[in-house]
This record gives structure tokens, C-alpha cells and sequence, in this order.
């Protein structure tokens, strides 16, 4: 018994050290030879479908509410049917990779079935062998590790994490010195900052080009090199390896080697980069499509070249397509086409899975339930038919009136929110990416509460705006008592960023009040105009709300735009009618003012719940409406986004 309890300490040891070392900063350092230490562990979630509920009871189907809820339930059902499988067992069946990957599009999504195809077809490169042997081992040592432990080897190898820091020469000798795996010549390949020489010497090094990228940690899907250099926009990679004879890639589902390189054309159209970046691209699909290398299209005309793969697409303009040919004398629709893994409707194991599901449905709601519920909400929704932002935009400019929030607001103060908040952006926000400095600022220094010498090392770092906002946002959650420390010093924020401070924080109330007591004002808006207040409601933070009420905070409301009153009662989508009145106790002790726009939220409000109307209106009396109140005329999206 005590063997065991001691083997048990050691595992669970091994674990915490392998878990801390990669997530806590630490200073660089040029590691010893392979160890555990080099090692990231990976739990899976155990297979949902144990837990799924079959015998869930069918809802009493009365009103637009219970409709909607019925909907929705049915639709996670289904969508966990799919996430729920344990799609490999279906391999020990006789069912192919392809029948697979097919059931899993047609179940989950392209993302999931492109994630498994991978990892099947993955399982023996040389990084996933070598995890599978260290796995088996461990597990031979520890039985008690549960079935779905795994570990994956760290990539790159730690010694060449900071190799874009080395000058050319120091590069070069390095990777002399190091043994490199395909994966890390990967790596390699996706960094910016490596020169071609030491991109070629690193490629020199491999015995075999065309093997099989590992599965790895992040589960990539690029299955060869000359994936990476194509999708990177590395032309003298790929003209490299297409010198040693490499091969490319043309898996029925995943992204062949010319659709990555079209993928990375079009984001670096899009993204208006520079010339170079452009030239290196078409390059790379010139170099492929000597090689008859073939892609997926959904279009290939002079009007339309368009396709997408799992994770990716390309869609490039009959502009785009005329400028390729002009300046570059390329012509994308020369390229080869070739045909998707085809989908069978009638598939053996999609006609199995489809009876399961349903079946499972049925314990959810009937069809005839299903049916009913989508006449139902149908017939309400043809009751509203609000015009949307785009159409009011368009009156304006018809009328030769300005766009802008104050002409929205007059027509609907929803036009004005709907305008503003496509507009609205965080403060600029730069991660430093420098990982000694990472290591200075997070290391003991902080954890000991030496936060004036923390903010010394970051002050003398010669750092931009952005990059001191990243510091104040990542350092404040540490401990709210900082607060008055980093805005005494050059990391002071003259607005602070409530999103940024929520993301990077917590949105509870407990976080806000240790800063309020530290000098943050509670009281006022951010950068946007927003207040803490609305910030609350509109991320659903009850406890916060009930906090901000409790020490008076000003409602504000607004002179342009919609208000948190109409936050809570709009119904339009996103809307949650089981929260409304909980909200309402809370926020009506504010005694916010009730305009028209709040009215006309409040009769579609009753078109949909009459029963959570009449709760409402019967608790608050200033919330009442007369029977001809008019529904909204507008929404920023119409009634598409309808999710009540």
C-alpha cells in the first residue's frame, strides 16, 4: 500500500512539474538533452456520449419561449450527437478513414473531421511514434494514469526557441550542432526572422523531405513540409524542396500543397502587404502549377476564383484576378481542378449514425412537436419586420444626409448602437513577444510583490504604447492593489479599457470591487462611451450589476444610442428570457428614464412572452404599455439573428 501511495505521489509530481514548466514564464535558458521536462501533457474530455442524457422529457410546447427553448435544446442535441462519438472505434468496424471523415463533416463540422483525418493519418510520422512509445512506457510505470493520458514532445526542440535572436553565423552553428526532427524544421520555416541560408542548412540536415509532419500538440494538419514553405510564403523553401525531389500534398480532404498556397495568396491580397510578399506567393503557385499541382474550386471563371478547405478559403475578384494577370502573369484559372471527397447520403454509416440521432431526438421533442414550433415562431416573426441598418444607411445617403450616430439616433436609437459598436475597437493592444523580459516581469519578482521593481524592468525596456497597455492589463489581475503603482509610472492608462480589463481580468464583482478600493473609478465610461454598468449587462454579470447598484454608480444615460434598461429587454436576439426580471430588480433601482425606443422593445417583448410581459409590467409599473404600442422599425440585422 505504501509502494503505491509513493509510485502515485511520484505521477502526479511528474504531471504538476510537466504542466508548471510550460505555463509559468521562465527565464531562457539552453536546455539539457531530452527529459520530461520537455514534454506537454494532454488530457482529452472523456466521451460525452456517457453522459448524454436519452431520456430527456419532452416540453409542453404553449408559447413562443417554450418554441424557441425546444429548438435550441434539439439543436445542441444534435450537435453533441456528432462531438459526442468516439469516431475511431468505427475504424475497428471496417469503416474507412474517408467513411469516417465523411460522417464526421456531416455530423460535427469540417474542423473536427479535418482534426481526426490528421491525427489518423499521423500516427506514424516519427513524432507521433515516439509519443506513442513514451506514452505506452509511462503507463507501464504508472497503470494508475487514466485511458486518455497522453504526451506529446515538445516542438520545437527548446534549444531553437530563440534562434531569430541569434545573428546569421550564430544561427548557422547552431542548427550544425542540433539534431533536428521534420517538425522542427517546420517550425523553422513558419518564423519570419530565419534566413534562407539557415532555412537551407536546417533542410540539408533531413534525411527524408517528403515525410510526414508529427501530429503534435496543436494537432496541424499540414501533413508535408512544402505545406508549411507553401503557406508561408516561402518560395525558396518550396524551390528547394522541389529540387530534392519533394512531393506534394493531395489528400481527398485535407488541403492539397497549391490550395495552402492559394489560402496564404489571398490573406496576403487582403491583407495589402507589401509587394515582396505578393511576388514570393506567386512564386510559390507558379513553381506548383508547372506541376500540374491541383486545388478545390468552388468557382474558376475571369469573374470568380474561389475554394475552401478545412480551416481555410480563397476568393479572389475578377479585379484581383485581372491585376494577377496584368503585373504577375498569373492566371489562377489555369490552375488544375480536383474533386472533394464525395458525400453519400446513403452511406452505410451515415444511414446508421442519422437513425441514432434521430432516435435520440425523439426522447428531446417529436417531429410533429419540431414542426409545430417552427410554424409558430414563423408566424410571429412575419409579425415583425424591421429594417435593418443597412437599409437606413442607405436612405440617408439617398437624402444626402450624413451617416453618422446622430442621424441614426434620430430615426432609432438602435441605428445609432448598431453604427457605434461596429466601430468600437480596443485600445491598441501589442504583446511584446519578447520572452526574457516575459520572464523578468512575471518571475519572482511579482510573485513577491516587488511590483515597483517590476515596473523599473518594464520602464527601461524601451517599449511602444500598445506593448505598456499589455503589461498594465496582464499585470493588474495579479493583485488589484497595483492598480495605483502602474498608474504612477509609464504603464498609466489615461482611459481604461473596461473589455480589456474584463478580458484579462474577471468580470465578477469581487475583482472590481478590490480595484475600486484601489482607486479605479467604478462610476465613469470607458473609451467607448460604455460604463461599467452596461458592460455588466451585456456580459450577463449579475453579481457585478448587483455591486455597481450598491455603490450608486450613475446610470448615464445616453444621449446617442441605447442604455443598459433597453440591453435587458431586447429581445431581438441573443435574449434570454429567463434572466429579464432578475435584471430588472436590480437595475430599476436606478430608477433609469423609459423612452419610446424602450416601449417598442417592450411590445416585441409581449408579442413573444406575454407571460414574462405581464410579470413585468405587473412588478414595474413604469414599464407598462398601451395596446397599440408599435413593435421596433428597426434592428441591426432584421429579425435573421432572432434567437429569443
Amino acid at each position: 500500500m505504501k509502494e503505491k501511495r509513493t509510485r502515485l505521489i511520484t505521477m502526479v509530481t511528474i504531471i504538476v512539474t510537466i504542466v508548471f514548466y510550460f505555463l509559468w514564464p521562465t527565464p531562457q535558458k539552453v536546455p539539457a538533452q531530452s527529459n520530461v521536462s520537455d514534454i506537454d501533457t494532454v488530457t482529452n474530455t472523456v466521451n460525452a456520449s456517457e453522459e448524454m442524457d436519452t431520456h430527456a422529457p419532452s416540453l409542453s410546447v404553449t408559447d413562443y419561449q417554450q418554441c424557441k427553448q425546444l429548438i435550441k435544446n434539439n439543436r445542441v442535441k444534435s450537435d453533441n450527437f456528432g462531438r459526442s462519438q468516439n469516431w475511431s472505434k468505427y475504424l475497428n468496424e471496417g469503416y474507412s478513414i474517408d467513411d469516417i471523415t465523411s460522417a464526421i463533416d456531416h455530423f460535427s463540422n469540417s474542423n473536427f473531421a479535418a482534426s481526426w483525418r490528421a491525427e489518423q493519418l499521423k500516427q506514424h510520422s516519427k513524432l507521433d511514434l515516439q509519443d506513442a512509445n513514451i506514452s505506452e512506457k509511462l503507463k507501464d510505470e504508472f497503470p494508475e494514469l487514466p485511458e486518455y493520458f497522453k504526451i506529446t514532445t515538445r516542438v520545437p526542440t527548446p534549444v531553437l526557441e530563440n534562434i531569430a535572436d541569434l545573428t546569421d553565423k550564430a544561427a548557422l552553428q547552431l542548427i550544425e550542432i542540433t539534431e533536428l526532427s521534420i517538425d522542427d524544421v517546420a517550425w523553422l520555416v513558419e518564423q519570419e526572422d530565419i534566413s534562407q541560408k539557415t532555412l537551407t542548412e536546417a533542410i540539408n540536415k533531413l534525411n527524408d523531405i517528403n515525410q510526414l509532419l508529427g501530429y503534435g500538440l496543436m494537432g496541424k494538419e499540414k501533413l508535408l513540409l512544402i505545406d508549411v514553405a507553401a503557406f508561408h510564403g516561402q518560395d525558396k523553401v518550396v524551390a528547394e524542396l522541389l529540387q530534392q525531389n519533394g512531393t506534394l500534398s493531395n489528400d481527398a480532404y485535407l488541403g492539397s500543397t497549391m490550395e495552402h498556397a492559394l489560402a496564404n495568396l489571398y490573406y496576403v491580397l487582403a491583407s495589402n502587404n507589401e509587394e515582396d510578399a505578393i511576388i514570393s506567393q506567386v512564386n510559390i503557385i507558379e513553381q506548383l502549377q508547372g506541376l500540374n499541382a491541383p486545388a478545390f474550386f468552388d468557382t474558376q471563371t475571369d469573374q470568380s476564383v474561389s475554394g475552401s478547405f478545412p480551416r481555410n478559403s480563397y476568393h479572389f475578384t475578377e479585379e484581383q484576378l485581372t491585376s494577377l494577370i496584368t503585373h504577375y502573369q498569373l492566371d489562377l484559372t489555369q490552375i488544375q481542378a480536383r474533386k472533394r471527397l464525395p458525400f453519400d447520403p446513403d452511406a452505410k454509416l451515415i444511414v446508421r449514425l442519422t437513425q441514432e440521432r434521430d432516435l435520440l431526438l425523439e426522447k428531446e421533442a417529436s417531429p410533429e412537436q419540431l414542426l409545430s414550433c417552427q410554424a409558430r415562431i414563423s408566424k410571429i416573426d412575419k409579425e415583425w419586420q424591421p429594417k435593418t441598418l443597412n437599409y437606413y444607411t442607405a436612405q440617408l445617403e439617398n437624402e444626402n444626409r450624413a451617416v453618422n450616430a446622430s442621424n441614426l439616433h434620430n430615426i432609432d436609437p438602435v441605428l445609432a448602437q448598431c453604427s457605434m459598436n461596429r466601430q468600437e475597437m480596443a485600445l491598441p493592444l501589442s504583446h511584446p513577444r519578447n520572452k526574457e523580459l516575459e520572464s523578468k516581469v512575471f518571475g519572482k519578482k511579482l510573485r513577491n510583490n516587488k511590483i515597483f521593481e517590476v515596473i523599473k524592468i518594464i520602464e527601461s525596456a524601451n517599449l511602444t504604447e500598445a506593448q505598456l497597455r499589455w503589461f498594465f492589463y496582464q499585470i493588474l489581475p495579479w493583485d488589484a492593489s497595483y492598480y495605483q503603482a502602474l498608474q504612477s509610472s509609464q504603464l498609466r492608462q489615461e482611459q481604461i479599457d473596461f473589455t480589456l480589463l474584463m478580458m484579462f481580468g474577471g468580470n465578477n464583482s469581487t475583482y472590481f470591487e478590490e480595484l475600486h478600493i484601489n482607486g479605479l473609478d467604478i462610476t465613469g465610461r470607458d473609451h467607448t462611451g460604455k460604463t461599467l454598468i452596461y458592460h455588466s449587462i451585456e456580459r450577463r454579470k449579475l453579481d457585478l450589476l448587483r455591486y455597481l447598484v450598491s455603490q450608486r454608480s450613475d446610470y448615464h444615460d445616453n444621449p446617442i444610442g441605447t442604455d443598459p434598461l433597453y440591453l435587458v429587454i431586447d429581445s431581438s436576439y441573443y435574449f434570454n428570457p429567463n434572466e429579464v426580471l432578475d435584471y430588472l430588480e436590480v437595475l430599476m433601482q436606478l430608477s433609469p428614464p423609459v423612452h419610446d425606443y424602450h416601449k417598442r422593445a417592450l411590445a416585441l417583448l409581449r408579442l413573444k412572452y406575454p407571460e414574462l410581459y405581464s410579470q413585468i409590467s405587473a412588478r414595474f409599473g413604469e414599464l407598462k404599455i398601451t395596446e397599440d404600442t408599435p413593435l421596433p422599425q428597426a434592428s441591426c440585422y432584421g429579425n435573421n439573428l432572432n434567437s429569443g
